[in-house]
């Protein structure tokens, strides 16, 4: 805030205040100078509060990483608000466990943007895409295919289950042996097999082949499906 001290000196605050009072310069002199003419690309070291009385540069003061913007004349508790959220923000931003979350988030982002969400199915003359959200599984036998929800099937044009999986988030899909990847959102459950060795998956969509999960794959798909 743009107070003044003892003996007329300007007080100094962590968070910027700035009025932008000359709607000609575009309502922001004092940020401008650092870099003329490029404040879209201009994100300031500091936080600013702006004021003014002019609301059509509101956006523009958010995109620069501003605090708050107070349209004049000044409502002392707008701006003890601003400056309450300035701390809130501040102090959250600093948190290790925050930063720690932020970077989790970041890494499952980029992560997830490596996954294929959609599949191209070719069908006579036609081609069609579905969403993985609609697709139940994909299946090989002497072809791959790509299991729809509502029971239709597909040849698909992949090699192996090993390069679908490779596609696909393993949080979503699961490789349950050699001949099933199981997409977990239409897998409704699962039980033992007569002799209790296997595992046999009940699914949510028609026309899925029998699919069990081995012995020494059981424990691994239970921690995985819980």
């Amino acid at each position: 805030m743009a107070d003044h001290g003892p003996g007329g000196q300007p007080a100094r605050s962590a968070a910027g205040h700035r009025s932008t009072a000359r709607p000609d310069t575009g309502g922001y002199p004092a940020v401008r100078r650092h870099q003329p003419g490029s404040l879209p690309h201009l994100q300031p070291a500091v936080p600013v509060i702006f004021t003014t009385a002019y609301d059509q540069y509101a956006i523009r003061a958010f995109k620069i990483n501003s605090i708050d913007y107070l349209l004049k004349p000044i409502d002392p508790e707008e701006l003890a608000a601003a400056f309450r959220k300035f701390a809130l923000l501040r102090d959250k931003y600093a948190h290790p466990g925050y930063l720690r979350e932020l970077l989790h988030f970041v890494q499952h982002q980029q992560q997830a943007a490596r996954y294929k969400q959609s599949f191209t199915v070719q069908t006579g003359r036609s081609v069609y895409v579905f969403p993985l959200t609609e697709i139940a599984g994909f299946s090989k036998s002497e072809v791959i295919r790509i299991h729809h929800s509502d029971g239709r099937s597909w040849v698909a044009d992949y090699r192996s289950l090993d390069e679908i999986g490779e596609l696909l988030d393993p949080q979503l899909c699961y490789r349950v042996n050699r001949q099933f990847i199981a997409n977990r959102a239409y897998v409704a459950g699962f039980g033992r097999t007569d002799d209790a060795s296997r595992l046999t998956l009940h699914f949510k969509a028609q026309n899925i082949p029998e699919v069990t999960v081995s012995k020494d794959k059981a424990a691994a798909f239970r921690a995985w499906f819980d």
